[in-house]
């Protein structure tokens, strides 16, 4: 086969009109297709294609009813919502209270623990000066 540059005029001339024709029939092809397309197809029935409008209102009503279903439930959602959020901050508020009362309770048993122990931090001090005062006495009596 051979290059298209070294081919003679002569040998192009019938290879430009073929491509000439080629492309003449390709394009009368095309622009037949698309008049068939648009002007002699079968063209689709209304009433299989599109809504009517009697369909087109049932759809509405329909929709409006099932709005309505769901802003109904929303609401005992929001209402049920609203009771639970109100018992859990009493309920808070009473956990608190009784965090409040036990820490009071904790306090007043330190401090009741402070005063016998110190109570007794009294009297051990008392008993330890007695027992040096009789040891004292003991060790006297003994040195004499």
């Amino acid at each position: 086969m051979l290059p298209i540059a070294q081919l003679s005029p002569d040998q192009i001339a019938p290879l430009v009109q073929w491509l000439v024709g080629a492309s003449a029939a390709a394009f009368l092809l095309n622009q037949g297709l698309s008049l068939w397309k648009d002007h002699f197809r079968e063209s689709p029935i209304p009433a299989d294609t599109y809504a009517t409008l009697a369909q087109l209102k049932e759809a509405h009503g329909r929709i409006g009813r099932e709005r309505s279903e769901i802003n109904t439930a929303l609401a005992k959602i929001e209402a049920a919502q609203a009771a639970a959020t109100i018992r859990l901050d009493a309920e808070l508020c009473s956990l608190r209270d009784q965090l409040a009362q036990n820490n009071a309770d904790g306090e007043a048993r330190a401090t009741k623990l402070h005063d016998r122990i110190n109570a007794m931090l009294e009297s051990t001090s008392e008993l330890r000066g007695e027992v040096r005062s009789a040891l004292a006495a003991a060790t006297r009596s003994t040195h004499r």
